[in-house]
């Protein structure tokens, strides 16, 4: 009995957790059951759309495989851009499907696409030219709403400084335990005090890095003290356009303070870092 290879995949965890995979394969094995076949699911999970090549699609790499040596004849997935929404990936799924004469089913119709045939195969590459479309354009718009996010003031992702926390609202806030202890890191520089100073302070008082660690790193201090954040503001660059945006946020130290922190790393002279001693015990 033939085998209908039911292929799933979404393009962000949320529609992993909304059920898309469940209603894709559901779908699958309702058309195997109609056309009197068996099947198998292939489920990639979530795949990101923005990278989507072959190297982050692991799944896709062993059915290509399979279908390469002949033991795949009947492919299915909910639509072509399951497949991939890449156009150099799609081409690559594509050749694989002709070169084995795999027939290709999609929705719930039981008539297969046969990419052998000249009309079928220039149908597919036009569906697969519009999902390429309409992925930059989203991947655009995404872009573009991130960044009028960030302009009126919104953190733009990730883990926030130390000292600071997320707000409810997306901003920063000043994380207050955190931020007592950035303060006395500016001012033993003001006091002319050294970076291994600080890390002793750390130490003293149990002062834990982002990652739970009891010893801090000279280079992790030397970056909190050359955070511009804590003097409110930093600056966003967007990797498309290379404009930057500078966002205020709440400063934990004052303008002078702040002044006398970054002379420091100006006047510094540079040389080689001596490996401090090991602290971890």
């Amino acid at each position: 009995m033939a085998t209908l290879h039911i292929y799933s995949r979404v393009s962000s965890d949320s529609q992993e957790e909304n059920t898309s995979l469940v209603n894709q394969k559901e779908k699958g094995i309702s058309l195997a059951t109609r056309l009197g076949f068996e099947h198998k699911v292939w489920n990639e999970g979530a795949a990101s759309s923005a990278k989507d090549t072959l190297d982050n699609r692991p799944v896709l790499q062993d059915l290509l495989k399979e279908i390469d040596d002949g033991r795949v004849k009947h492919l299915y997935a909910e639509y072509n851009d399951r497949l991939s929404r890449n156009a150099t990936t799609l081409y690559q799924i594509r050749y694989s499907i002709i070169k084995n004469e795999v027939l290709f089913y999609t929705g719930a119709d039981i008539t297969p696409n046969d990419l052998n045939d000249d009309m079928s195969n220039l149908l597919f590459g036009i569906m697969g030219e519009i999902a390429t479309f309409e992925n930059s354009q989203r991947t655009r718009r995404l872009h573009t709403g991130k960044f009028n996010r960030v302009k009126e003031g919104k953190f733009l992702g990730g883990p926030p400084p130390f000292g600071y926390r997320i707000a409810s609202d997306k901003t920063l806030e000043i994380e207050p335990e955190e931020a007592e202890w950035v303060r006395k890191a500016h001012e033993y520089i003001a006091d002319r005090k050294t970076i291994r100073d600080i890390r002793e302070l750390f130490r003293e008082n149990f002062v834990r890095t982002r990652r739970g660690n009891m010893v801090w790193s000279v280079g992790s201090i030397e970056k909190m003290l050359k955070n511009t954040h804590h003097g409110g503001y930093y600056v966003v660059t967007n990797s498309k356009t290379k404009k930057s945006h500078t966002i205020d946020c709440p400063s934990i130290v004052g303008k002078q303070l702040k002044q006398t922190v970054n002379q420091y790393f100006a006047n510094r002279s540079p040389r080689k870092r001596v490996r401090a001693p090991n602290l971890k015990r």
